[in-house]
Formats: C-alpha cells, structure tokens, sequence
C-alpha cells in the first residue's frame, strides 16, 4: 500500500486474465475466479479506472499460434451425448439457472455473459442502479434501500408485536425469559437473551420499559392489586379466573395487568372481602356487607 502513490491511481489499471489452454479455462475454475477477483481489489486499492483484459483465455502458450475458441476446444473433448445436452443447457438459460447441482461459481459465470458492470447510486432511500451488457446496452433499475438493521433475518410479526407490548410493561431480561417459555425463536432460531431483545427493540425504534411507567397508566400487576385488597395472590388469581376481577395478560406467563380503577368497583370489593372472611357473597342485591 505504500508503494500506490496520487500519481498511480491517476493512471488506469488493467487486469490481464490468463489461461494458456482451453482445459484450464474449464477446469482450473479457481484460479480463474482468483485473476477476476483481482478487478475488485483494484478497486479496494483506489483505482477508479479498471479494466480488464480476458480475451486471450484459452490461446495457446506458445506466443504465436492463432486464437482459439475454448468454447470448441472444450466442447470437442466431449462425446456426442454430453455436447447434446451442453447445447441444449446453453439454449435454455432458466434450466441452467435453476438446475440443483448449479453452484455459485456457475450462476456468476451465467451473469458475466451478459452482465459487463454495474454502477449503483445512492439517492435518498432508493438505489439508482445503471446496467452495463455486454452488448452495449443500458438497463436503469430502481430499489428501495434497507434500512439500518434490516436484513434477510428478520422474526415473526407476532413475536415483535409482543415484545412492542412487553416492552411496556418488563425489562429486557424479562422480556427474554417469557419469550423462551413461550418457545419463541429469534430470526436466527436461537434463544432469546437481553441483548437479542435490546437488539430487535433499536432496531424497531421501541423505547425501553421506564420504571413507574405502569404506575402513570394507573396500572398493577397481580401481586400488587392482591396488596391492595388485603387477599392473597392466590385469592386475586382466583377472582381473576372466575372474572370478578377484570385483568389481561399478552401471552402464557406474561404478567397479570389490572387497572386500578378496576380495584375500586363496589363488586370486587365486596368479593375481596367475602373471600378474605371466607363466607360466601350473597347474590342478593340488595344485601349490602356493613364494614365493621
């Protein structure tokens, strides 16, 4: 690196490609990928102007016999049946494409056929795309960019409207623990830990749970509203599932919410404290309990 001065990214770079015979250019595939490769290091270098020179593969390493195509010299070695069907893939692109033993390398060897560069642009949140074939043609092509932190991995929509929900109401560490016992996954199908729900709360822009923040929306959880009506959490769990007292809860071993005004009606009071005495409410309407 210390030897590239102003004065050589100045000037172009060219990238010479060779392979003396036709076999190496079927079948040294590797070397081949690694004298491409050296195109984007130019590039890495700080050399805007690089071009690339591959029209002697396959010629002969003698220094003066006439080029050849390794397209026939390859194809020559093969017998009638392979040639067939060789020319037959080459007629129908899709079937290449997609064939299961198609690798990487070939998909890439497929777009270099037609695909000579192409110049992206950032405009905004878009990507300005510019096509160059190899033909001479230009296709222009417009795609949305991903945001910060988006990516092909991404969770279900009902686990982040969850942790959205329980984000208002526990810690990240808490958070991570009823997602587990709900066997919720994350987008890599590992277990939930605090900093993967930190994570995915940045990333959605949800805000982390404030202590007091239940508290402001006149909320309680179902150890706190048992305190309030001098019953056990027993007791309040019962007047829940039998639905004395209204509450919700997100998910299986989410916290019980209640809202304080709910504690304050006449009938869960006078549940309370039936149970708490352990008699019987009276279905009696117009029976009132005396506070004594």
């Amino acid at each position: 690196m210390s030897k590239i001065t102003l004065a050589h990214l100045a000037r172009a770079a060219f990238v010479y490609i060779r392979q003396s015979t036709a076999y190496q250019v079927v079948n040294n595939l590797e070397s081949q990928r690694r004298q491409y490769g050296l195109v984007e290091r130019a590039r890495e270098l700080g050399w805007e102007d690089v071009q690339l020179v591959d029209d002697d593969l396959g010629r002969s390493g003698g220094g003066g016999g006439p080029a050849r195509d390794p397209q026939t010299d390859a194809c020559s070695s093969l017998s009638a049946a392979d040639r067939a069907r060789w020319m037959t893939l080459g007629q129908d692109l899709t079937k290449a494409w997609n064939s299961p033993v198609a690798s990487i390398e070939t998909r890439k060897k497929i777009i270099r056929l037609f695909v000579k560069e192409i110049i992206v642009d950032v405009v905004g949140d878009t990507l300005a795309l510019i096509i160059h074939s190899q033909g001479g043609d230009h296709t222009q092509l417009t795609v949305k960019k991903n945001k910060i932190g988006q990516t092909r991995w991404t969770v279900e929509a009902d686990v982040l409207d969850l942790v959205r929900a329980l984000a208002r109401q526990l810690s990240d560490t808490a958070i991570a623990a009823i997602l587990n016992r709900s066997g919720k996954l994350t987008a890599h199908g590992a277990s939930w830990t605090r900093s993967h729900v930190c994570s995915l709360r940045n990333t959605n822009g949800i805000p982390v749970y404030r202590e007091g923040e239940r508290a402001e929306r006149a909320e309680v959880t179902l150890d706190e509203a048992a305190d309030i009506l001098k019953v056990s959490r027993t007791t309040a769990y019962r007047m829940v599932s039998s639905g004395a007292l209204p509450a919700r809860q997100l998910c299986g071993g989410a916290p019980w919410i209640i809202r304080i005004a709910d504690l304050q009606r006449g009938a869960v009071c006078r549940e309370a404290d039936a149970r708490r005495s352990r008699r019987p409410i009276s279905r009696d309407p117009q029976q009132n309990l005396l506070p004594l």
